[in-house]
């Protein structure tokens, strides 16, 4: 593996993990036990490394939600995709969990955020409209377009909420998908989302799949 891949991996964990504030490029250097000059010569700054997994994000959310669409059929492949959706939300969890920190620390990050939203905004209307095609959500285009714009919400807020959630003493603190609250309770939510849209004997099937997860 390259140092670059390296340098964005280690500096992906210690942001999830201990917060873009408290980890600066030196701080990712002695994880990685590299020189700051060997770090520099790869990033400039922590905002070009930031900048780079914002990108990284984007590819990787938007590749998985197109990938092997066709596949999605029934309700349980629809809970493992959600599922496997939530842990790619948890490996970036950071960029959502700190936006606000982020994008007003490093406005030249603003635009290259706003393109993330807007891009895998796109991609999960493409996965909404996907269901509607395969019958799996019985919905006309007007509840197609709110499903999307709510289930996007969700995806990108999830991570936030669960951190004010630990912040306020609302929850035990946990580690991202640390006793699958994470990745559980939120697929669920999504679940409730589609649930309404889905015919009677759909509705059991999703119900017996939720319990036995």
């Amino acid at each position: 593996m390259k140092t670059k891949d390296k340098i964005l991996i280690a500096s992906l964990d210690a942001f999830a993990d201990e917060g873009v504030g408290q980890i600066s490029t030196n701080h990712i250097a002695d994880i990685m036990d590299i020189s700051p000059g060997n770090l520099y010569y790869h990033f400039k700054s922590k905002s070009e490394i930031i900048a780079e997994l914002l990108r990284c994000f984007t590819t990787d959310f938007v590749t998985f939600f197109k990938s092997e669409s066709e596949a999605i059929s029934t309700n349980q492949s629809m809970w493992l995709k959600l599922t496997l959706g939530f842990q790619l939300m948890d490996k970036y969890r950071f960029i959502f969990c700190e936006s606000s920190y982020i994008l007003n620390k490093y406005p030249e990050l603003r635009r290259l955020f706003a393109k993330a939203m807007q891009t895998t905004k796109t991609a999960i209307d493409t996965f909404c409209q996907h269901l509607q095609k395969q019958h799996i959500v019985n919905a006309d285009e007007q509840e197609i377009i709110s499903l999307g714009n709510n289930m996007h919400l969700l995806f990108t807020q999830w991570p936030s909420y669960i951190a004010a959630s630990v912040r306020n003493g609302l929850i035990k603190d946990v580690k991202g998908s640390d006793e699958h609250l994470f990745i559980k309770q939120g697929v669920n939510q999504i679940l409730n989302l589609i649930y309404p849209y889905l015919n009677n004997e759909d509705k059991e099937l999703l119900i017996g799949i939720q319990q036995s997860a």
